[in-house]
């Protein structure tokens, strides 16, 4: 019998969706498509806080600021036994800097180091923290579940007004 392990879907980032959703909920403007990054991380609950207050301390030493936390919506229901053992705590975070429309390449290149940053000192503190991407361009949505399952688990990607322009659907399988 062949189960699947893991699912995903990279897609470009649907600034509209989340313009109206941030402003909606935080009546927070995002700045200009390209000038801010954001990702989804998978945390722990019991190390939430420090890790929340972990990546915003990084992000300041990366010469970047942290717009805003959002807590995605999902549905835990549609999952198996063993992914509801493990789900992780998944929220989403909106990242800037003041020169992030003049100096672009900058801008990229401390997205990357905060990345390795949060990656290398989390573990080390014992903090639990899983980035599944931090993108000006893209976003991951993944999890330990089928491809049927992923669509199913998070909310974002059912709704009509979630509008990209590309979809890379990724699964894996073991026997």
């Amino acid at each position: 019998m062949t189960r699947a392990t893991g699912a995903g879907v990279l897609v470009a980032i649907p600034d509209g969706f989340y313009r109206e959703h941030i402003k909606r909920t935080d009546d927070i403007d995002l700045p200009a498509f390209g000038t801010y990054a954001t990702g989804i991380l998978f945390l722990n609950e019991d190390s939430y806080k420090q890790a929340k207050e972990a990546f915003g301390d990084l992000s300041r030493a990366c010469q970047l600021r942290v717009i805003t936390w959002r807590k995605l919506s999902t549905n835990p229901a549609c999952l198996g036994e063993e992914a509801r053992k493990t789900e992780p705590l998944i929220r989403q975070v909106f990242v800037t800097a003041d020169y992030a429309e003049s100096d672009p390449a900058r801008f990229e290149r401390n997205l990357y180091l905060l990345r390795k940053q949060v990656v290398s000192n989390m573990s080390k503190q014992r903090v639990e923290c899983y980035v599944c991407s931090l993108s000006t361009s893209t976003i991951v949505y993944k999890g330990q579940f089928t491809p049927r399952q992923l669509f199913a688990y998070y909310d974002d990607l059912n709704q009509e007004s979630f509008v990209t322009h590309i979809a890379l659907v990724h699964s894996r399988f073991f026997h």
